[in-house]
């Protein structure tokens, strides 16, 4: 699989509400997880509500890259992301890793993690500094 893939179905999601480029990435036996579950989404259709869940917390949501380490079947990317609250409009500023392994060209795992808890306010001094 190429990262690039991945990228560009998140794109999707956040730009478009897409989620099925990114569904489509992910193996039927896939194992998908966060921090503020316990147990893992599965399969397709976990995969499928995995992004949804994450795109229907935003009204708007930019993510950009600042380290991509890829070996042969596994990558790991360090990100942050802007955007908007849906539920109040709040503007948010968060960063992660997100942790991928899979076999051929479908994702068997992903693995995020973040601190839900920095779902955050932007204050309007931090946001003009960026």
């Amino acid at each position: 699989m190429d990262i690039q893939q991945f990228i560009a179905a998140l794109r999707e999601i956040e730009e478009h509400a897409d989620v099925e480029p990114m569904v489509m990435l992910f193996a039927p036996d896939a194992r998908l997880w966060s921090p503020e579950r316990e147990e893992p989404f599965v399969g397709s259709e976990g995969a499928r509500q995995f992004w949804q869940s994450y795109r229907d917390t935003f009204g708007t949501i930019e993510s950009s890259f600042r380290t991509i380490i890829t070996a042969k079947d596994d990558a790991a990317l360090e990100w942050e992301s802007t955007g908007t609250l849906r539920a109040n409009n709040q503007r948010i500023y968060y960063r992660g890793v997100t942790i991928l392994a899979w076999t051929g060209d479908q994702i068997k795992r992903l693995a995020v993690y973040f601190d839900p808890r920095r779902l955050e306010v932007v204050w309007p001094a931090r946001a003009a500094g960026r």
